[in-house]
């Protein structure tokens, strides 16, 4: 399993106020994950009231990515590997790793809801 990170920053065609202050974008991290070709993706948003940086969740992946390597099995993806990873990370990373499952089954997340 091959693994990429990005920073990005989206920025709002109009800012807007909130208690913290006034916002003109948000900070991301998006995650790739990519298995025999196939390619699953997460995000996690930062906003400004939450303790996490670009730099504090791109550093926990790849410092935990770097303990576990590219030949991280699925038990260690559910087990200790998410539980090192900080909440934004977490998110971003689990999500990558369900949206490539189902892309290698050929199906989407959707398809196995409630109402299916």
């Amino acid at each position: 399993m091959e693994l990429a990170i990005a920073r990005y920053r989206l920025k709002f065609h109009h800012p807007f106020g909130t208690a913290h202050g006034l916002r003109d974008g948000t900070d991301s991290v998006f995650v790739r994950l990519r298995s025999g070709g196939v390619e699953g993706y997460g995000e996690a948003t930062l906003p400004p009231y939450i303790p996490y940086t670009q730099y504090v969740v791109v550093e926990n992946i790849a410092s935990v990515w770097m303990k576990y390597g590219s030949n991280t099995t699925e038990e260690e993806i559910l087990g200790a590997l998410l539980a090192e990873l900080c909440p934004p990370a977490r998110a971003a990373f689990q999500m990558a790793h369900i949206d490539l499952k189902y892309r290698i089954m050929d199906a989407s997340v959707g398809s196995h809801g409630p109402n299916n």
